[in-house]
């Protein structure tokens, strides 16, 4: 049993840590997102903390002891600031953030003022800390954007468990049932450090899973996206639009399909290069993106043409291209040195069985009579009949 004692359970989590910090970047290379290099700073942090608590502890009477804790307790929460950080970033805006800055905040102050009591000091600290971990736990629930739920739940978890060890501890200590030095010899001490290595762990293979889980979403999103115009291309369109029209099918919510093309773009590619094509494909692209609202689908499905369905009547997808078509004309002479323009055709989604390839068909046919009737306009579908709704199902 003396080869588990405090100094060595503590050396070897010290160790780990070490490591964990030390293969991170290793593992994720060079090119990874602010999410994973905060996750990384986190365990770089947890290194530091960890090998400075034990260089202070026990107490040897030394007046910079009570310093070295103070920073030992500032580097603490700034891991869980950086954590909480890479979470927002991977899931979303998350709840607690504030409440987390104050505990950042509040647990290395409370330390340093209280550094004369070593009992008070501990319990708050622990207090803190534990209070901090538990809003990291609760901010790997309800994710605002797709994630994987097992590194979540792990994560949570292992912060939990961290939580119930801190407050167990920090309660004991204060009803004097075990001692408050970091490095105490005892079973409740030796209990929290391998609780804290098991949950280290844990976290470890968190981070790997939610590094894993950004990684394949960029590459999903590599697949569905235009790389020119930062679109949806033709697969992406299709799959997110499907699943639009059947909510609004399902909600008997109004829906618009706008087809788009820019007109006389081969004269641009002739007269001026490829270079200059791609450079107003970029621009609409981008107008695009900032016109539409978050809830309406863009895509480019090749060459000149553009697609946009959006959740709204005619008044509203006419108020859309009148945006789009107003910003175009501003801003191509300005970026481009050569006026720019598009042909559009407009279609509603008929009640009934009509489809999307259906509704694409009759605002493809719309825009066609757009280009026929002079371009640099936009056009109105024909109602759908049952024949036409048959022959493109």
């Amino acid at each position: 049993m003396r080869a588990l004692d405090v100094a060595s359970l503590g050396l070897l989590t010290v160790g780990q840590l070490v490591t964990m910090a030390a293969l991170l970047p290793l593992v994720m290379g060079r090119r990874i997102s602010p999410a994973a290099r905060r996750a990384q700073r986190f365990f770089l942090l947890q290194a530091v903390a960890w090998t400075s608590l034990f260089v202070a502890s026990p107490p040897r009477g030394n007046s910079w002891e009570a310093w070295v804790l103070t920073g030992t307790a500032a580097v603490t929460m700034l891991g869980q600031w950086t954590l909480g950080g890479a979470l927002a970033l991977w899931l979303g805006p998350r709840p607690g953030r504030q409440a987390l800055l104050l505990c950042c905040l509040a647990g290395p102050a409370g330390f340093a003022l209280l550094r004369s009591d070593a009992l008070a000091r501990f319990v708050w600290f622990s207090a803190v800390q534990g209070l901090g971990l538990l809003i990291l736990a609760r901010m790997c629930l309800r994710p605002g954007r797709e994630s994987a739920r097992r590194w979540r739940w792990v994560l949570c978890g292992a912060g939990g468990a961290v939580v119930l060890g801190l407050w167990s501890r920090a309660a004991w200590a204060w009803l004097g049932g075990v001692p408050h030095s970091y490095a105490s010899q005892g079973p409740v001490n030796q209990a929290f450090i391998i609780l804290s290595s098991l949950c280290i762990t844990a976290m470890f293979a968190s981070v790997l899973g939610a590094w894993r889980d950004e990684t394949s979403q960029q590459l999903r999103s590599l697949v569905v996206t235009d790389e020119l115009t930062g679109l949806l291309n033709r697969r992406g369109f299709e799959e997110q639009a499907q699943a639009m029209l059947a909510r609004a099918v399902r909600q008997r919510q109004p829906l618009a399909a706008l087809m788009l093309d820019l007109d006389h773009f081969k004269r641009v590619n002739d007269a001026l290069g490829h270079e200059a094509g791609d450079q107003a494909l970029r621009l609409f692209g981008r107008l695009m993106r900032d016109r539409r609202r978050e809830s309406d689908l863009a895509a480019r499905l090749g060459g000149e043409e553009f697609c946009l369905l959006l959740h709204g009547d005619a008044a509203s997808a006419r108020a859309l291209d009148g945006r789009l078509r107003q910003a175009l004309r501003a801003a191509a002479p300005a970026e481009l040195g050569h006026a720019l323009d598009y042909s559009a055709g407009l279609a509603l989604l008929q009640a009934g069985s009509e489809d999307l390839p259906a509704l694409l068909a009759r605002a493809d046919a719309a825009l066609y009579a757009a280009k026929a009737q002079g371009r640099g306009q936009l056009q109105n579908a024909a109602p759908a009949t049952i024949s036409s709704i048959a022959a493109c199902a």
